[in-house]
């Protein structure tokens, strides 16, 4: 299996790894010395592999070596991205996007106990084909399956049913984001608070649980997302949304905001 080392942005050396995913320890917006980064921060842009623009909104994912996601955020509208890593080791980086084809890097090994390195990911363009909002009966049945699976609970035992496709699509004139979407669903104990940093959905979660109430993470295909880049995803790439309430599922006992993409539900 190929493995490439990666660089600090400092060291300004730069290769292509393959045809799809350029990976490059050159800094295209300035560069970050180790000193003045708590930790490993890999940053980068997501590129259209024929034209190089910028692709803004892509779902960037951290991925172990054995291809555990472990956080993500969001390109923004220039196509850049930043995440910071838990500790030196071997990962691998993936990009989604409605409209292109997912990609993954070859795996990278982070040595250095503190820098920023910078890692550019080319994505194809994708023919869409998009099929009618209509859930039949089977199709409704697959996907409770698959959610009872993802969060550990079947859907119909939640407080708040999760919000499907259809519905998504009846929202999508009227909601620009999913935190608008989530707002227009008056849902009972969820406040959306809007912060410096970004909206919190803060879950009221009453007397049975002894902790202070606190804002509710946000997770995108199982991975939690970094603070204040949810109004950043596009919601035409929302397959479902799912609203975890405190002592609900095993998976999320504080509760959650669980946003699926049409991918991982199958």
């Amino acid at each position: 299996m190929r493995r490439y080392e990666l660089l600090p942005a400092k060291a300004r050396s730069s290769w292509r790894a393959n045809a799809r995913v350029a990976l490059m320890a050159a800094a295209s917006f300035g560069s970050v010395s180790p000193a003045q980064v708590a930790g490993q921060v890999i940053r980068g842009r997501v590129l259209d592999e024929i034209g190089g623009n910028p692709v803004a909104q892509a779902v960037v994912r951290v991925l172990d070596a054995d291809s555990e996601a472990l956080v993500a955020s969001l390109a923004d509208s220039l196509g850049r991205y930043r995440l910071e890593l838990p500790s030196p080791g071997e990962f691998y980086l993936s990009a989604e996007r409605l409209g292109y084809e997912p990609t993954r890097s070859p795996l990278l090994a982070v040595v250095d106990s503190g820098g920023e390195f910078v890692v550019d990911l080319s994505v194809r363009v994708s023919p869409l084909d998009i099929p009618g909002i209509e859930v039949t009966a089977e199709r409704f049945a697959e996907i409770n399956q698959r959610l009872r699976l993802l969060v550990g609970v079947s859907p119909t035992a939640l407080r708040v049913q999760p919000i499907m496709r259809p519905e998504i699509e009846n929202h999508l004139d009227r909601s620009h984001n999913v935190t608008d979407l989530i707002r227009w669903k008056s849902i009972p104990s969820l406040e959306i608070r809007n912060t410096d940093d970004g909206p919190c959905f803060l879950i009221r979660r009453g007397s049975r649980v002894r902790i202070p109430d606190s804002c509710a993470p946000v997770l995108v295909n199982g991975v939690p997302l970094v603070f204040g880049t949810v109004e950043s995803l596009p919601l035409d790439m929302v397959e479902v949304i799912v609203v975890t309430m405190p002592l609900e599922s095993i998976l999320h006992p504080m509760g959650a905001i669980l946003l699926y993409t049409a991918g991982w539900i199958g």
